[in-house]
């Protein structure tokens, strides 16, 4: 998720802009684990590498291997990367439940 508008940080957004950005973000997250059967949601607000302030929202399990649980997903050397026809059905159940809440 990117803010609009695009900025390097969650300081530059004004207040309204600042606390709309963080409602949607938590909008999601319960919309994932809803969605996921996830246990709890990280949420990882970025803006090193790429200098768009942008929020990672990650789905954790009970049932990651303990090696995993204190990091991001980057730990992982092999996960399924997003793709956007095999996931169209999982898109769709995250919007139908990201409006239901609106």
């Amino acid at each position: 998720m990117v803010a609009e508008p695009v900025v390097e940080s969650i300081d530059d957004l004004e207040v309204e802009t600042r606390n709309q950005f963080f409602a949607d973000m938590l909008r999601v997250g319960r919309a994932i684990r809803k969605v996921t059967g996830a246990d709890k949601v990280n949420y990882l607000l970025l803006g090193n590498k790429d200098p768009a302030l942008h929020v990672h929202i990650v789905p954790r399990y009970a049932d990651e291997a303990d090696e995993f649980k204190a990091h991001g997903p980057w730990k992982y050397s092999e996960y399924v990367k997003f793709d956007i026809e095999r996931d169209a059905v999982l898109i769709r159940q995250l919007k139908q439940e990201i409006d239901c809440n609106d």
